[in-house]
């Protein structure tokens, strides 16, 4: 558990010169950063800590996404998002004792578990027209190709000696993921548009305000990728007519989405290849990557149900083990 103690705030209130501290309480959820509801004088914020590592990788993707948010900010971007503040120093990243962390405005509104078919609708809305206005943002980020950086984490997980259910799941079901993976690497996604794509646009990051679409949060996992990898994310993740992907579901977000986008046209051949791709990286994060002290009996569950939808996937491919 990662928290706040008295001095840590009364730091952090001074070198963001946010006022007087009137109510600090740590947010639920999220599986990596750990959030804190902060009420000043000044107004509502949200302190995040890194939860991730802060290595040279993370640093990085960070300057990256602190440029994305500003750029946003600076073309009025019809959403709201959480643009970082700067402290005194002029920087966005402060550390205190071990904590890397950085601040930005509450975004007032609430999330939905589930939504309807204006939620949805909204929701198609809002990726397109984020597409729009980063459709020419330019960076050198070359995570989406990390086939290599994958496979050697597939060769650790198999050197693991099986001491639970969760390692007994792992294994039985690596070969498996293995094969799919070369299989996507195979895929030629180079012909289809890169954008730097928000990667997680789901229930958990979207807020509403008198049911509309308010804001947008949560840029972690931005990247360069298809376009269409935002689009499969996006129909899985978001909790309408059922939990997960179907075709029914992404011929609906599809019609309302290109109602507003800018962007060629989208090659749906690639949406549930995208999804395998995805889930490649869920099968190991689950397993290894998954360490939040929250989180920790959620890993057999998440598993379990990544391995599920993958086999149901790849059998909507016809894919098989032996080709």
């Amino acid at each position: 558990m990662v928290n706040l103690n008295n001095e840590e705030i009364k730091r952090i209130l001074d070198i963001y010169e946010l006022g007087s501290l009137q109510s600090i309480k740590q947010i639920r959820g999220g599986h990596v950063n750990y959030n804190f509801d902060l009420k000043t004088s000044k107004g509502s914020f949200i302190i995040q800590i890194i939860g991730d590592e802060f290595n040279e990788w993370k640093e990085e993707k960070l300057k990256l996404q602190f440029k994305l948010l500003n750029l946003l900010k600076k073309k009025n971007f019809l959403y709201e998002i959480p643009v970082p503040l700067k402290n005194r120093y002029g920087k966005y990243l402060f550390k205190i004792g071990k904590k890397y962390l950085w601040i930005y405005k509450k975004i007032e509104g609430r999330l939905y578990k589930n939504y309807n078919f204006n939620h949805f609708k909204e929701t198609a809305k809002c990726l397109a027209t984020y597409h729009n206005f980063i459709k020419n943002f330019r960076c050198n980020n070359k995570d989406f190709f990390d086939f290599e950086w994958l496979f050697e984490k597939y060769s650790e997980m198999r050197r693991i000696n099986p001491k639970n259910k969760l390692d007994i799941l792992m294994l039985k079901n690596l070969d498996f993921f293995e094969h799919i993976l070369e299989k996507i690497s195979e895929i030629d996604f180079t012909k289809t548009k890169f954008v730097l794509t928000h990667s997680d646009f789901s229930n958990d990051n979207l807020i509403f305000k008198k049911g509309k679409l308010k804001g947008l949060i949560d840029f972690d996992n931005i990247q360069l990728a298809p376009v269409e990898k935002d689009i499969a994310i996006a129909v899985k993740r978001c909790n309408y007519l059922t939990r997960g992907f179907n075709k029914k579901k992404l011929n609906l977000f599809l019609k309302e989405y290109k109602r507003y986008s800018l962007l060629p046209s989208i090659d749906e051949k690639l949406i549930i290849p995208l999804l395998v791709k995805d889930n490649c990286s869920l099968f190991w994060w689950f397993y290894s990557g998954m360490k939040k002290e929250s989180d920790r009996e959620k890993r057999y569950k998440a598993l379990s149900e990544t391995i599920k939808e993958t086999k149901r996937l790849v059998k909507l491919l016809r894919w098989n083990s032996d080709n």
